[in-house]
């Protein structure tokens, strides 16, 4: 997110003193699946170069790459893992480097790429960039979807146009206040937890006990703060303040995502872009805040904007409590979902059979997460959700398929623990994890 505000800072700096020009958006084109391991490998390698990096991490990160070929049969990275990240922003460094040259400013943010200047100069760029790409085996998109051009003053005007954040920083300290009455007041939890539910809401609570039992006084305050811990201290009914606090948010959120709706099909596409991203940022909050009625009238209100399918699969699934279509949507939305379940202690139904790898991986995720499954027809014999039912064996240990034996050496010989592992904070650091958030990435507030 810090990534996306520099962006949007920098480009501000530049169109200000150009009302004349032209801001032009492209994109590379799959861009992780098109990073060849000889392209890694190359920019890995200059990068422990040039810093002089000590053995034994150049050998390492070249072990990494040759893995992940391995896994893509010699095509690319692989997409996700924080290494691919960290290696995709190498191969592009000197791509960067070059075009501080270029006669349009330039801005990267992973592998969106932002021209500013007169039409001339970005065609210009644009030229550049796609022969210094073509080199790598990298090349952009043409569609319109993913690139784009609007002059400057329709930039400003469609960046400015953000529906007002009444309280920016009350979402963090609502969870936040949720955190420290675990910590502090131990003794609440309980009634916390109880009123919560009793309110509609579907925060997922982890266990502090453990960490809070482990951890001296001082070291609780370290850890929150000195000046928080004492405001906090002295409220004289905490569970209320956290429900007060929720209700106000829910409210505002509703009201926000309404009035968005309202106009978005109106808009142009880079405001569109924008108002989608405003709408994805409060309905993420709201599937843990709304109540099931209001979230169904928001699905609804939804129907007509496809960029919101995700969240309106997961609303969906929680007024329906069918959840064939959430497991096809892959592991992130599933566990999003599963987590909302657990947290309401609702049960999942399945009206669909549950037979592809996609949707299977799903329900071992609904299953992990302590979730109760209703009716629903599967293999339970299939190596992923033996291991979210039963647990593992030796068996599970020498299996030839890759995935189930790190999985299964992961969690090591028992009985299924994953429920617990989730519940449980291990320290005070440990963060309240809402995976329906996970959504927010890159989009504007």
């Amino acid at each position: 997110m810090d990534g996306i505000k520099r962006r949007e800072a920098a480009i501000r700096s530049v169109t200000k003193s150009l009302p004349g020009g032209q801001v032009t958006y492209v994109d590379i084109k799959k861009f992780y699946d098109s990073i060849s391991p000889e392209v890694a490998t190359q920019s890995w390698q200059r990068f422990c170069d040039r810093n002089i990096i000590a053995t034994p991490v150049p050998e390492l990160g070249l072990k990494i790459i040759q893995n992940h070929a391995q896994e893509t049969a010699g095509k690319s990275i692989l997409t996700g893992p924080m290494f691919s990240h960290f290696v995709a922003n190498l191969v592009l460094h000197d791509i960067d480097k070059i075009a501080e040259d270029l006669p349009s400013y330039y801005v990267r943010y992973v592998d969106d790429i932002t021209l500013i200047g007169s039409e001339e100069s970005n065609d210009a760029s644009l030229t550049a960039i796609r022969s210094l790409l073509g080199k790598i085996d990298l090349a952009l998109h043409d569609d319109k979807e993913k690139t784009f051009s609007l002059n400057c003053a329709e930039w400003e005007s469609a960046a400015s146009h953000i529906v007002a954040n009444k309280h920016e920083g009350s979402w963090k300290k609502l969870v936040g206040n949720i955190k420290k009455c675990m910590i502090f007041f131990p003794d609440q939890v309980e009634a916390l937890t109880h009123k919560l539910s009793e309110a509609g809401y579907r925060l997922p609570l982890s266990d502090y006990s453990l960490a809070v039992t482990e951890t001296n006084s001082f070291q609780k305050i370290r850890s929150i703060g000195l000046w928080q811990w004492l405001l906090f201290r002295t409220e004289s009914n905490v569970v209320q303040l956290i429900l007060d606090s929720a209700s106000v948010l829910a409210d505002d959120y509703e009201t926000d995502v309404f009035e968005i709706l309202a106009e978005i099909n109106q808009a142009s596409t880079f405001l569109r872009k924008r108002l989608v991203s405003q709408i994805r940022y409060r309905l993420g909050r709201l599937m843990y805040l709304s109540s099931l009625s209001v979230l169904e009238r928001l699905r609804v209100a939804s129907i007509g904007v496809p960029e919101l399918m995700f969240h309106t699969s997961i609303i969906e699934a929680l007024v329906t409590r069918d959840c064939s279509k959430v497991v096809s949507l892959g592991v992130k939305v599933a566990q999003a979902t599963a987590q909302l379940f657990r947290a309401a202690g609702m049960l999942a139904e399945f009206s669909e059979p549950v037979s592809t790898e996609a949707q299977i991986q799903g329900l071992a995720t609904f299953i992990a997460n302590g979730v109760q499954i209703g009716e629903a027809i599967f293999d339970a014999q299939h190596p992923i959700l033996k291991i979210a039912i039963d647990g593992v064996d030796k068996d599970m240990l020498s299996r030839e398929d890759s995935f189930i034996h790190e999985l299964a050496c992961l969690h090591g010989i028992g009985a299924p623990r994953h429920a617990a592992t989730l519940n449980s904070a291990f320290d005070l650091a440990d963060k309240i994890s809402l995976d329906a958030l996970d959504f927010d990435d890159g989009y504007y507030l």
